[in-house]
């Protein structure tokens, strides 16, 4: 449950808990071991930092002992990538609880990943932030309303799984990501807007969205795109011609479609 890895004898990574596609949960206390690790000496070349899956401890069951002991305790100064995840948990099992506690010990973190049912995001305050990765089945209008109100962030890459609205506490309508789209966060190179229910109204936005014309990569897969918005994509190709690959797979579109679809761009997967 604790696996070290080290890189010219120092010590460069660390995960607490199974393996992230083993079945089981961790028998260590987290809230202890990210104690342990701020006390430990040397650990300014420690990189990243992976919590995996949790002892059950209620329903659903929640990782907030672990952005408490963050908030308390620290990271290794010179952390670089954080990444919180439910392991093979069902997704709507779990919950991470309101991260914005832990930000002022995770300033110099450069790539967040969540994986957990449903999360607070609260006031963004990551400054070196330029990979964020969200999957979730629950992700709300609040969620996305602190994403693209972060204070500091210069996003790189941008990956959200919503989820289906109405349904495990996802409620966000297209209104939710038309502030997103209208392109803020003017760095952002790879956006996903994956697992969703709107993917067919996520096309049509994009399709004149300020910030489609700066991306490089999209995706959209997991999604329930139909056969009406390939034909709203198709219909607007020139505006997705210059993205190095587009990710639309398990779409439910037609085989015809799907043939006209993979010349859009050089990479269409």
């Amino acid at each position: 449950d604790f696996t070290a890895t080290w890189r010219g004898g120092f010590l460069h990574a660390v995960h607490l808990g199974p393996p992230l596609a083993a079945h089981g949960t961790s028998e260590i206390d987290f809230a202890h071991a990210i104690a342990q690790l701020a006390r430990l000496p040397n650990t300014g070349l420690v990189r990243e930092l992976v919590i995996g899956a949790t002892e059950r401890n209620g329903y659903p069951t929640s990782w907030s002992h672990v952005v408490a002991a963050i908030a308390e305790h620290g990271v290794p100064p010179n952390l670089v990538r954080l990444e919180i995840s439910a392991g093979t948990y069902n997704l709507s099992d779990t919950k991470l609880g309101d991260l914005s506690p832990a930000y002022s010990k995770l300033s110099g973190v450069r790539e967040l990943a969540i994986e957990l049912g449903s999360l607070e995001l609260g006031d963004i305050d990551l400054p070196e932030l330029r990979s964020l990765v969200i999957r979730t089945c629950g992700l709300t209008g609040p969620n996305l309303a602190s994403i693209h109100q972060a204070r500091g962030a210069h996003l790189e890459r941008l990956s959200l799984w919503l989820g289906e609205t109405g349904r495990a506490g996802c409620d966000v309508e297209l209104a939710d990501l038309r502030p997103l789209l209208a392109g803020k966060l003017e760095r952002v190179r790879h956006l996903g807007l994956a697992n969703s229910s709107l993917t067919d109204e996520i096309v049509a936005a994009l399709a004149g969205s300020k910030l489609l014309q700066r991306l490089e990569t999209l995706d959209l897969s997991g999604g329930t795109m139909t056969d009406e918005g390939a034909r709203t994509l198709n219909a607007h190709r020139q505006a997705f011609a210059h993205l190095h690959e587009l990710d639309l797979s398990h779409a439910y579109v037609s085989e015809q479609l799907g043939a006209q679809l993979a010349t859009i761009c050089p990479r269409v997967v």
